[in-house]
């Protein structure tokens, strides 16, 4: 019975396509036209809002295009993303109660917290450290929320989130397990792209149940929305019957580029009717741009103070031929390029951040802090 063929492999064959193009179409046909539609809409808007967090945090310009959004399962994301990837997963309460996932690539991930942290000293073939998944961590957390947020806005209905936990990771059938417990679910292809950092993709994977309940919410919504309508005369609330997949975000650059973000002139008109137009002027104020660049390093500090860092204490440094280091023995004294009395160097992560003169604490060493270094050249 297990070889018998299905009724789409009989009509391709009558037809004459392979076999494997039924599997495909029928595979596809999870969801139909209107609601593979509704999804991409509903990411589309989730994605404006993700894309607009990224941009604050990372001081960038960032832009999302929804590209493909089909099932899947973890044998296919082997066979085309298998290589090192940097992988973020929360779960969602509320009115949902499933895991989601963010996957971007690695080297993707290393250029973002270069961006932040200002790091330049790790490899491509590098694994993240603690250090370097909790930065992630930290920036995928704030970007998801308001992905999060507005899903919730566009339903009405409420959702919550869950800190996220972030891994590095190969995709395959065991490791995916991990992350969504399921034969199959659903994959939406981004792409991200970063002013001066980087330009890859971003995949969310969701179980199909997610895809479902999320439909379901929409028609109930639509079905509210059409009793509301016949209640006040029959006229239809203006809504979006088609989300373009170009999405862009940018930051406030004067009277030329003064939009949160721009999307294809399509849905503009699609999102708005005349009599909804509002007329919105930019305030002008006096440019201070080294006070803008501190508070903006001091918000995008804010997002990471809960992450660990290692602090050293540096007493010196010499240099020394080989020779001479081959003859150091038990008893050797070795000269350092500072004084006695000459402040220590206060490292954080390897940055130097401070100066100051050792002491002793009960029975360990101390140092007391007694010159800050210029907060402008700390990063």
């Amino acid at each position: 019975m297990g070889d018998m063929l299905s009724q789409a492999e009989i009509d391709a064959l009558l037809s004459g396509a392979p076999l494997h193009e039924a599997d495909s179409d029928t595979k596809q046909s999870i969801f139909n036209q209107h609601e593979t539609e509704v999804l991409i809409s509903k990411e589309n808007m989730g994605m404006q809002s993700f894309a607009a967090a990224l941009t604050t945090i990372l001081g960038q310009n960032v832009s999302m295009v929804v590209e493909n959004l089909q099932a899947s399962t973890w044998e296919e994301m082997s066979e085309k993303y298998g290589s090192n990837n940097t992988v973020i997963v929360f779960d969602l309460g509320g009115s949902f109660s499933c895991r989601n996932v963010f996957i971007i690539r690695s080297e993707a991930a290393r250029q973002i917290i270069r961006s932040m942290t200002g790091e330049n000293d790790f490899d491509s073939g590098d694994a993240l450290s603690e250090f370097d998944l909790g930065v992630i961590g930290e920036i995928m957390n704030q970007a998801a929320g308001s992905y999060v947020t507005s899903l919730s806005s566009s339903i009405n209905k409420s959702v919550s989130i869950a800190p996220p936990n972030v891994v590095e990771s190969y995709i395959n059938s065991e490791t995916g397990k991990d992350f969504i417990d399921s034969d199959e679910f659903i994959v939406i292809s981004c792409e991200m792209a970063i002013d001066n950092i980087c330009k890859d993709y971003l995949l969310h994977l969701a179980p199909v149940s997610f895809a479902r309940t999320l439909l379901e919410f929409e028609k109930q919504k639509e079905s509210s929305s059409s009793a509301t309508g016949a209640g006040n005369g029959g006229k239809k609330p203006a809504g979006i019957e088609k989300a373009s997949n170009n999405i862009s975000f940018a930051q406030d650059k004067g009277p030329e580029s003064n939009s949160a973000y721009t999307t294809r002139k399509d849905t503009a008109n699609d999102l708005q009717t005349p009599k909804d137009l509002v007329s919105v002027q930019p305030a002008k104020f006096q440019s201070f741009d080294e006070e803008a660049k501190l508070n903006l390093e001091k918000k995008n500090l804010d997002l990471i103070l809960d992450v660990p860092l290692q602090i050293t204490v540096e007493l010196g440094r010499t240099h020394k031929l080989i020779k001479n280091i081959l003859e150091y023995g038990p008893g050797s004294v070795i000269e350092l390029d500072k004084l006695a009395g000459d402040p220590v160097d206060i490292l954080v992560n390897g940055k130097n951040i401070a100066k100051g003169e050792v002491v002793v604490i009960d029975e360990s060493f101390g140092v007391r802090v007694t010159d800050i270094v210029d907060p402008s050249k700390r990063l």
